[in-house]
C-alpha cells in the first residue's frame, strides 16, 4: 500500500499501482512464498492492498498478478463513473456577461491571443459540491429547494483583478458585489449539504467572475491596463442559482445545468 502511495506521490499520478511478492515469516511458514502476491493502490481517497494467492508457476503468477492488476483499476474506474461533479452557482444574465467581454477585448491589444472563458460559463460560484456519488444527485437537488426562500440579488460589477501565483498573473477576474443575504445563502448551503459528506468551505466567501485563465506569460502592460481601467459600474439584479454538473473532457470542462431554482 506505501508502494502503491508512492508511486502515486513520486509520479505526480492520480493513480498508484504497486505489487509486489514480499512475504512476512508466518507466510513463509504457510506458503510457498513464491504464491503470495500483494496488489497495492492509492488514489485520491483511498489507499488499500489485496492479497493473492496464485501458485507455483512463476510465468503465470507474473500474468496473474498483471490481470488482477488490470480488474483492480476497472473496479476502481467503474466506480469513478459513478461519479458526478457538481457546484451551486449564481447565474449572470447574457447582457451583463456580452458587456464584461466587451470591456476585456477593448482593453486587450489582441484579444484572439487568450483562450477566453467561454461567456456561457461564467457564474458566480456559491458552493463548490464536488464528486458525488450519482445516486446522491435527487437528494440534493430537493436539498437545495431552501434557495428559493431567498430575494433576487442586486450586483454590481466595477473593477478587474489578478489572482496569482509564483508571482506570476495566472487569473483574469472582475469583482462582484451584492446583498448581504449572500454570506448567509453560503452559509446555508454549507450547512445543509455537510450531511453528504460535503466538505464545509472555510474560506471567506468573496464574490468574483473568472474571465481568463493565463497559461503563458503576459506583459506588465497587459497587467497595468486592466488594473487600473476605470469604467461606468454595471449594475444588475439577478433571480437565478443554478445547480450544474462538471464534465472534465480533454479539451476542457463543460457544463450542463441540471436544475434552475428561481428566487422571489
Amino acid at each position: 500500500m506505501q508502494m502503491a502511495e508512492g508511486v502515486k506521490s513520486t509520479s505526480g499520478a492520480d493513480i498508484g499501482l504497486s505489487t509486489t511478492g514480499l512475504w512476512d515469516q508466518l507466510a513463509q511458514q504457510l506458503i510457498n512464498p513464491s504464491d503470495l502476491f500483494i496488489l497495492g493502490y492509492c488514489d485520491d481517497k483511498v489507499c488499500t492492498a489485496r492479497k493473492f494467492n496464485f501458485g507455483d508457476d512463476r510465468l503465470l503468477n507474473k500474468q496473474r498478478t498483471a490481470q488482477a492488476a488490470l480488474d483492480f483499476l476497472r473496479d476502481s474506474f467503474s466506480e469513478f463513473l459513478r461519479m458526478i461533479r457538481l457546484f451551486v452557482a449564481l447565474k449572470i444574465p447574457d447582457e451583463i456577461r456580452k458587456e464584461i467581454f466587451n470591456h476585456c477585448y477593448a482593453l486587450a491589444e489582441n484579444p484572439l491571443h487568450y483562450r477566453w472563458e467561454a461567456e456561457d460559463k461564467v457564474h458566480l460560484t456559491l458552493k463548490f459540491i464536488g464528486e458525488i456519488k450519482e445516486e446522491l444527485l435527487q437528494q440534493i437537488i430537493d436539498e437545495l429547494e431552501f434557495v428559493k426562500n431567498y430575494s433576487s440579488f442586486n450586483c454590481t460589477i466595477s473593477k478587474f483583478g489578478f489572482f496569482f501565483r509564483d508571482n506570476e498573473a495566472r487569473i483574469l477576474w472582475c469583482n462582484l458585489e451584492t446583498d448581504e443575504s449572500i454570506v448567509s445563502l453560503v452559509d446555508e448551503l454549507n450547512d445543509r449539504l455537510k450531511k453528504y459528506d460535503i466538505a464545509i468551505e472555510k474560506r471567506k466567501f468573496k464574490g468574483h467572475l473568472t474571465l481568463l485563465r493565463i497559461k503563458d506569460k503576459v506583459s506588465e502592460k497587459f497587467i497595468k491596463r486592466f488594473k487600473e481601467y476605470s469604467f461606468n459600474p454595471i449594475k444588475f439584479n439577478t433571480n437565478e442559482i443554478a445547480l450544474i454538473q462538471s464534465v472534465l473532457k480533454p479539451s476542457g470542462s463543460e457544463y450542463k445545468v441540471l436544475k434552475i431554482y428561481e428566487l422571489k
